[in-house]
This record gives C-alpha cells, sequence and structure tokens, in this order.
C-alpha cells in the first residue's frame, strides 16, 4: 500500500501564565492648517518597543522549540520542558497527534517612522471635494525571525512583507472623497 500524509492538530486555547505586552511609545509631529482651514498637513515621528509581545504558537514552532532548534529553547532536550508538554504523541507508534497551541509571550518587537499627512478640500456643487493622502517612511521593524524568547531581532525593514512583518519602506494610501451633508462618496487606494 502506499502511506497516507499525516495531519497534525493544533488546539489553541487560553494561557494562565499569560502577561501583558508592554510598550514604550515616543512620538513627535506637527501639524499646520490655512487660515480658510482648506489645506491641512501634518508630519509625525514614532518610535515604538514592545516587549513580551503576544504571539500565537503553532504546530511547527513547538516542536521546534522542544527539539531545541535554537539551542537554547531546550538545551537537555527535558520532555517536560514547557513546549514539549505541549505536543501529544500516540501512546502506541508514538506518532505526534496534538499540539496544544495558544498565546504566549515572546521576545520584542521595535519599529520607528515618520508619517506625513496632506487633506486638500474645495467647495464643489452643493458639496465639498477633497483629496487626503498618508504617506509613511518606515525607518525600522526588528523582531525575532522565531517565535522564541531569547531570538536574536532582525530587521525586516525594506525587505518585503510576508503579513507578520513589517516589510515595506514607504506606503501610501489616498483618498478621493465628494461629501454633501451626511452622504460620503470616496475612492480609496494604497
Amino acid at each position: 500500500g502506499r502511506a497516507l500524509p499525516h495531519s497534525y492538530r493544533l488546539m489553541t486555547g487560553g494561557n494562565p501564565r499569560l502577561e501583558a505586552e508592554t510598550a514604550d511609545t515616543w512620538t513627535f509631529g506637527v501639524v499646520w492648517q490655512s487660515s480658510e482651514r482648506a489645506f491641512t498637513i501634518s508630519a509625525d515621528w514614532y518610535e515604538i518597543e514592545i516587549d513580551n509581545v503576544v504571539a500565537g504558537l503553532g504546530f511547527l514552532a513547538a516542536y521546534q522549540q522542544c527539539f531545541n532548534s535554537n539551542g537554547t529553547s531546550n538545551p537537555t532536550f527535558d520532555p517536560k520542558n514547557e513546549y514539549c508538554q505541549r505536543i501529544t504523541r500516540d501512546p502506541v507508534n508514538s506518532e505526534p497527534l496534538l499540539v496544544y497551541g495558544g498565546n504566549y509571550n515572546f521576545s520584542q518587537r521595535l519599529t520607528s517612522g515618520i508619517d506625513l499627512s496632506v487633506d486638500w478640500s474645495t467647495s464643489l456643487g452643493e458639496g465639498t471635494f477633497g483629496v487626503r493622502s498618508s504617506a509613511n517612511k518606515l525607518l525600522t521593524w526588528k523582531q525575532p525571525q522565531f517565535q522564541e524568547p531569547d531570538s536574536p531581532l532582525i530587521e525586516y525593514a525594506g525587505y518585503g512583507t510576508d503579513g507578520n512583518t513589517g516589510g515595506y519602506d514607504y506606503q501610501l494610501f489616498t483618498t478621493f472623497y465628494w461629501q454633501r451633508e451626511s452622504m460620503n462618496i470616496g475612492l480609496n487606494w494604497n
């Protein structure tokens, strides 16, 4: 016969040892608005350092930490290691059955950047037409490559994105809008 691929199950739940994320946040910004209020420009700089980042423990991460893939998560290969305890195996053939995942505190995340926003509007017909544009220059986005408490921070700014990391250098979001009383029509893109 032919072997069937394994299917692995992940069960997520609460974690009574989960701690709140904490952050140090620094911002500085300026806003200028024309006297007739039809034109506004703002610029902001930010820097954010988050400790105890909360993230989900997945199937692969549990195995990597249990089997000491980083050299520090379980150096003695102790089956009582917290990551190994999250793995359930079949008592007959020791095949993996289930990983109890959930949220854990992992390492930290650092980011900084500059935001620039411009808003212009004018009367058009019986309403107001306007353009609002926001741009962001990402200066840094550092986080661990792996979900582990002591993993080194890696710079992701400017290296694309996988949906979980910063990645971009610049990001632009623009809206064209027309509004009249409680009606608002707009076109957005980024």
